[in-house]
């Protein structure tokens, strides 16, 4: 079609028309597209972090996102196809109709980690607050590498909290060789973290490790007057445990890691109920 032909179809109301029609139609693909892009999606991951001296290993970055850039970035990649004039003509109908379909959130912060916990945790549970308790709609989520985690969310969290996955109910001893004590009463409810330990200093196996003689390896003494039980059972005024009791002390639940933005008070690591 020469410029001289396709001006005269465009000046047509009955063309126009029709080819408002055709850019309704096709608005809901192109709506989809650039969502997609307005969630970072076939950006080069080095356009988002430009050195890797700015994520290195073991590291952990909070951004928020620049709604003008991400619209440039739309804009741009939908003026692709705009060549003539024609092509000027045509495109604010294709927009319009585009933005009349489009209905996704945008994204408006996130979260990058570089770490071995991500191939090692890749269920691990991650969300989002904002102050007032409020949580965010996770947008994205996406490994740009084995070992980098991208997140993004419809909104700049205050809180962000990283949770071990918890597959499953695990026993033992806590990390430093300790037990995290949990409510034994109704007040806190049963089950609850006291934040307290046992032993308040030292090392357990030192308390209540025995060697026998006869085999060699040395075994965990839990009853008797060196026993683990009694001396747990001592720091709730009891005088001894029952099975249930005993289990309940040595759950291993999933960890918790709060990361606060600076106005918040100071973040925490927990043991989650």
């Amino acid at each position: 079609m020469t410029r001289t032909r396709a001006r005269a179809v465009l000046a047509d109301e009955r063309a126009l028309s029709l080819l408002r029609t055709t850019a309704e139609r096709d608005a809901g693909t192109i709506a989809a597209w650039q969502a997609r892009l307005g969630l970072l999606q076939g950006v080069p991951f080095h356009h988002l972090v430009p050195d890797p001296r700015m994520l290195p290993l073991e590291s952990l970055r909070m951004f928020r996102l620049d709604q003008s850039w991400l619209d440039a970035l739309v804009a741009g990649a939908a003026d692709v196809g705009v060549h003539t004039s024609v092509d000027s003509r045509l495109a604010p109908e294709l927009n319009r109709a585009t933005a009349r379909a489009t209905s996704a959130k945008d994204a408006a912060g996130g979260l990058l980690i570089h770490s071995e916990l991500i191939p090692a945790w890749p269920d691990i549970k991650i969300t989002a607050y904002l102050e007032d308790g409020t949580v965010l709609t996770e947008l994205r989520r996406a490994t740009p590498d084995k070992r980098i985690l991208l997140v993004l969310w419809d909104g700049v969290p205050d809180k962000v909290v990283l949770r071990e996955p918890g597959q499953g109910i695990h026993y033992g001893i806590d990390s430093g060789n300790r037990l995290g004590l949990r409510s034994l009463a109704a007040d806190p409810p049963i089950g609850t973290p006291l934040e307290t330990y046992y032993p308040a200093t030292g090392d357990l196996f030192d308390l209540h490790l025995r060697g026998d003689p006869d085999t060699g390896p040395a075994v965990l003494q839990m009853f008797g007057t060196d026993g683990l039980v009694p001396a747990l059972a001592r720091e709730f005024g009891l005088t001894d445990l029952d099975p249930g009791q005993l289990a309940l002390e040595l759950v291993n639940a999933p960890l918790e890691q709060e990361i606060l933005s600076p106005t918040a008070l100071t973040a925490r690591t927990e043991t989650a109920l």
